[in-house]
Order: C-alpha cells, then sequence, then structure tokens
C-alpha cells in the first residue's frame, strides 16, 4: 500500500512538472501574440495547487474504498460468528419412536430432544394432532389446518419427549400409486415443527409421514432444521 501511494504522489508530481515545464518552455518559443494567457491558463502555481488537489481527491476515494471493505469485512465476519453462536444453541432434534396402528389408524411418533434445549414448539399441522397429556396445548383453527403452541421449555435432562399421533385417513392423506399404476403404493403428509432455542433464535422442520397400510409400514423424516 506504501508503495502504491509513493507511486501515486510520483506519478502526479512528474506529471504536473512535466505540464508546467511545457507552459513554461512554449511561452519562451511561441510568439507574444499567441502565448497562454496567465489570466485564462493560470500561473505554475495554480498547477501545482491542482495537482495537489487530484491527488488529495484520489487519496480521499482510496480511504473511502478501504473503509468499505473493511466495513464489509466485518459484517462478514459478523455473521459467519452469528452462525456459529446459532449452530452452538441449535437444539437437536430427531424422532425416536415411530408407529402405524392399523386397528385403530392411528399414526404415532415421537421427537426427542438430544442436545441442546428448545422452548415454545409449535406445529402446523392441515390434520388434527393428539400430544401426550403431561404436555400443555394451545389449539389455533387456521384457514387450511390447525397450529399447535406448546408454552413450555423441553431440555435433553428431564427425559421428555413429544409424543404426537394423527389420525390416517385415505380421503385426507395424499396418495402415490407405483411406477404402473396399477393400486395405490404409499400415503404421506406433511407438517410444520417450529421451535426456539434458549436465545430465542427460531428454526423450522419439515416433517413427513409416510404410510403403506398393506404392509403397515410407516417412516417419519425431520427435514434439515433452518433458523431465521
Amino acid at each position: 500500500m506504501k508503495n502504491e501511494n509513493f507511486k501515486l504522489i510520483l506519478v502526479a508530481f512528474m506529471l504536473t512538472i512535466g505540464i508546467c515545464t511545457l507552459i513554461y518552455l512554449g511561452n519562451i518559443i511561441t510568439p507574444e501574440q499567441y502565448k497562454f494567457n496567465v489570466e485564462i491558463w493560470g500561473t505554475v502555481n495554480d498547477w501545482m495547487m491542482y495537482s495537489v488537489g487530484i491527488v488529495t481527491a484520489v487519496f480521499l476515494y482510496k480511504t473511502l474504498r478501504s473503509q468499505q471493505e473493511v466495513q464489509k469485512m466485518q459484517m462478514d465476519m459478523k455473521e459467519i460468528e452469528t452462525h456459529k453462536f446459532r449452530d452452538s444453541l441449535r437444539p437437536n432434534v430427531i424422532v425416536t419412536h415411530t408407529e402405524f396402528e392399523p386397528i385403530t389408524s392411528i399414526v404415532y411418533f415421537t421427537l426427542s430432544i438430544q442436545d441442546k434445549s428448545l422452548k415454545h414448539p409449535r406445529f402446523i399441522s392441515p390434520l388434527p394432532l393428539k400430544f401426550n397429556s403431561q404436555i400443555s396445548v394451545e389449539q389455533l383453527a387456521l384457514e387450511n389446518g390447525f397450529l399447535y403452541i406448546i408454552n413450555d421449555y423441553i431440555s435433553p435432562e428431564d427425559k421428555r419427549g413429544i409424543n404426537v399421533e394423527v389420525e390416517f385417513d385415505s380421503n385426507t392423506w395424499t396418495s402415490y400409486n407405483d411406477l404402473g399404476g396399477r393400486y395405490l403404493d404409499f400415503y404421506q403428509m406433511s407438517l410444520f415443527f417450529k421451535y426456539s432455542d434458549i436465545k430465542n433464535f427460531q428454526y423450522e422442520n419439515l416433517l413427513i409421514i409416510i404410510i403403506k397400510p398393506t404392509e403397515n409400514y410407516i417412516k417419519v423424516s425431520l427435514g434439515d432444521a433452518d433458523f431465521q
């Protein structure tokens, strides 16, 4: 940076000296009626001040650009540190138990907190849900489903999972055919699972439930966590 600034000053100085020299020599060899008018073209001092002004403007621009680069780097570092901090707080939630009861057509699954604590878990579901009796749940009706709010704090130490029940109904679950389209292969239902960590950063998972009633098969997938 110092070499660059020195080169910039040297170039501006040499350019100014060159211009002043050309004007001076031109005035010597040029007839009187064609000489540069001082009132129009200025003196050597005027050109020196002009050169200093240009150099100053360039330095101000370089300083501003440098400050902008530093600010951008600081913002990038802050964003990286924020992501690291959030990752250190993000609860680790997994599905630990799944079951499909064909007689009652009820699907059961449990969400367990393996690491870190979460609070205020919420479910947005197109179908009614039921939860374990130890958890207090507030239910709200939405235009296309239901919102369930659990105003609670759940940590790995208390060994509490969130037990969820949902009824299987072939008329309300999304059905998928096999490749030949001859018969129904499986049914699927999706719902959103939202929660906060201890610092109120918010996360969202997509829960996907797949069942094959004819084979008594069930799978509950918990999508990768995202945060806001």
